[in-house]
Formats: C-alpha cells, structure tokens, sequence
C-alpha cells in the first residue's frame, strides 16, 4: 500500500471554473483508491466565490486551505508540501481528469526503478496538435511501458517524498515548469536518477481552463529568470 498525497492548486472565481474543478474531483473520487488523499490549496478568492468548492471538497473527506499569499505557483507547492506527510506527493493543476487505474499503475514503476525520482500520467493529445508526442497520446491504450523523458508536463508530478525537493519559487508561474524540466535533467545527470511518463496512467488535462476562464498573472520575467539561472544551456 502507498500513501500519497495529491494536492492541488485551486483558484475558484467564478461558476466557470468551480464546474471543471467538480469534474476533476469526481473523476478523483471515482477512480483513486483511499491511501491517496487530495490537498487542495485555494489562491486569490473571496469566501463566497470558493465557498461551495470548499464545501464540496471538505464533504468528500478530502482537505481544503486557503493560502492568501500572493500568486506563487511554487511557493503554493512548496507550502502544501510542507502541510502533509505521505510518502508520494503528486502536484496538480485542477483542470485534469482521473481515468481508471491511474493511481496503482503509476505508483508501480517505483518499485520497477527504484532511482526513478519524478514521473507523470500520460494524457489524450489535444485534436489540434498536429504532431503529439511524449505525455500527449493518441492511442489511448494502457501500455506497459515508461517513455523516458525530462520534457515532463506541468500539470500532474508525482515524487517521493524522501527527495525533499523544494520547488524554486523565483518562478511564479510563467516558467515554472520549464524550470522544473531542467532542474530534472540536472539531477539526472548529477545522481543517475529516472524519470518519464507512464503509459499505463491516463490523467487527461483541460488545457490551461482556470487561465482561459479569469483574469490571471502568472509572473512576468519568468523567461528572463529561466535565462539567468541556466546560462549553461544558452536558451
């Protein structure tokens, strides 16, 4: 048995976004055994806009935090990171969907590899790309096999908790993931670590919902920041 916790970053403004994020919570509820609990962290809302999400989520035995620091993608993961102990932490955007199997399926290439230090679901390519590869699929048959990669997404990372990774909260948003792709590669090459996508594990993701449906800042200066901290790749 593994238990882990799976937080999630919410942002609850308006009928908009609380509908995708029943979505969510249902396919998680549906498809997610009992060791793994949601933590969803709740950003820049009012009471009476999150008020019912946070109902929903506290009545589904699942915990509920409003952090009213400001937006900070990282510094949110660092916090929720820091608020639960399980022994896998998965990191989520709230706009992805739990298909059957994902948990134990995903769970099980730790055992397989036990230097493996971060891997992600794969998720139904998007009909416009015209080219999807890696964590984008078309066939959407469960496969055992993990597709080695650093060109992880940035919406669903799971890792154990034993690496005490801190996420680099100079990336607010725009970047982060970006940056969390390189310090992977980095730690690769440093400690003869693994990681990649499953393709046994179907999360699927909503592409960027809460950013299309609010008015957001996800941080400027995030490239420039990128630039700087890893002079070495000449991005």
């Amino acid at each position: 048995m593994k238990q882990s916790d799976l937080i999630i970053l919410s942002h609850t403004v308006n009928g908009k976004i609380f509908e995708f994020e029943k979505q969510m919570l249902e396919s998680f509820l549906s498809n997610t055994p009992k060791e793994c609990k949601m933590f969803v962290l709740e950003n820049n809302s009012t009471p009476e806009q999150h008020g019912e999400w946070k109902n929903l989520v506290l009545s589904s035995n699942q915990s509920f935090y409003y952090c009213d620091e400001p937006f900070n993608m990282n510094r949110y993961y660092n916090i929720a990171t820091r608020m639960t102990n399980n022994e896998y932490i998965f990191y989520c955007n709230s706009d992805i969907i739990f298909h059957e199997n994902w948990y134990y399926n995903l769970l099980s290439w730790f055992d397989k590899f036990p230097n493996l230090f971060t891997i992600s679901p794969f998720t139904k390519a998007f009909d416009w790309d015209p080219n999807p590869q890696g964590v984008y699929q078309t066939n959407l048959t469960l496969r055992d096999e993990l597709f080695e990669t650093e060109s992880l997404p940035g919406w669903i990372n799971c890792i154990p908790r034993k690496y005490n990774f801190v996420w680099d909260e100079i990336f607010i948003g725009h970047y982060q993931d970006n940056d969390f792709c390189y310090t992977v590669s980095d730690l690769k090459q440093k400690n003869n670590y693994k990681s990649g996508i499953a393709l046994n594990s179907r999360v699927d993701h909503m592409g960027g919902a809460t950013a299309k449906n609010c008015e957001s800042n996800y941080g400027e200066g995030g490239l420039e920041k990128l630039k700087n901290k890893w002079k070495n790749l000449n991005l």
